[in-house]
């Protein structure tokens, strides 16, 4: 009986979307048949263990739960600062003969340096809010002179929810980088292609000596459908087609060979990262906006 060859294609031009199910198509072909069989076990694990966690980066959430409540909170904290902050500026800038001028006096000194926080990063708005209301409480008389008891007592709430809800989203984006292992996402296809490269050795030494056996025949038949079926989608993203399976035997049109990937996921064509969230997610924490991953910021 004629041999069969695997003629396995990497996919390093696909973007990650298409590089995920070209390798999860080859997974499930794969383990149809039995890893015990081809003597796979190991690698058909690792391989379907990269492939998962690839599967996380591919569109992965980047937004929070929190984070329309922390913009709302984050909306009354900067409007209850800014009304105690200038309460105090215009009460000290009263005639001097005026009751309440001695009281916005004797508070502008404590104020003055939070004049801008409004305008801060959250993390630093929060830990400085924390300030302004802590030595404005110092002066217990001054605030109930200028009806900014209940004010300063509201802000240390909000400011406190708000801390606790940044906290959420905080613990989420841990857990998110936990669960999704400490790989980048050209680091998981890079190391996807490199198990495929043995696999694709293995089969084909099974082809040998399971010549045979008429599902190693078939799996082989299929795996090389799925490959020219992504060396065509690829093809309709690159004019290239050039390259080698390397070691196991195969031609690998549009760069498919391991050898010839970059970090970034191919060398014929720029790899498309729309997918990848590594740079995109953080807690969202920035001022003066929202941020890609939904941090919020005093629009001023």
């Amino acid at each position: 009986m004629a041999t069969t060859t695997f003629n396995y294609f990497a996919g390093s031009t696909l973007p990650t979307g298409s590089f995920l199910e070209l390798h999860s198509r080859n997974s499930q072909l794969i383990t149809a048949v039995g890893a015990e069989k081809l003597r796979l076990t190991e690698q058909l694990g690792s391989y379907a263990a990269l492939i998962n966690q690839l599967h996380l980066r591919v569109n992965a959430t980047t937004g929070f739960e929190e984070t329309p409540e922390v913009t709302k909170l984050d909306n009354e904290r900067d409007s209850l600062q800014k009304f105690a902050f200038w309460t105090i500026i215009y009460a000290s800038e009263l005639p001097t003969t005026f009751p309440l001028y001695a009281y916005g006096n004797e508070l502008r000194v404590v104020a003055s340096p939070y004049k801008s926080i409004a305008h801060h990063e959250l993390t630093r708005q929060t830990g400085e809010t924390k300030g302004f209301c802590r030595d404005l409480k110092q002066h217990p008389e001054a605030l109930a002179a200028l009806n900014l008891t209940a004010v300063i007592n509201e802000l240390e709430r909000v400011n406190n929810l708000l801390a606790e809800k940044m906290g959420l989203r905080e613990e989420t984006y841990g857990d998110r980088k936990t669960e999704k292992g400490s790989m980048s996402t050209p680091e998981l296809r890079k190391a996807i292609t490199t198990v495929l490269e043995e696999i694709a050795i293995r089969i084909n030494a099974s082809a040998v000596f399971l010549s045979d056996d008429a599902s190693v025949g078939k799996l082989i038949s299929d795996l090389n459908g799925v490959a020219d079926h992504y060396r065509l989608i690829a093809g309709s993203k690159t004019s290239s087609s050039t390259g080698t399976a390397g070691t196991a035997g195969g031609s690998e049109n549009n760069n498919g060979g391991g050898t010839n990937q970059n970090e970034n996921g191919g060398s014929e064509g720029s790899q498309n990262n729309q997918n990848d969230p590594d740079t995109q997610e953080n807690p969202g924490t920035g001022g003066g906006g929202t941020t890609p991953a939904g941090g919020t910021g005093d629009e001023g």
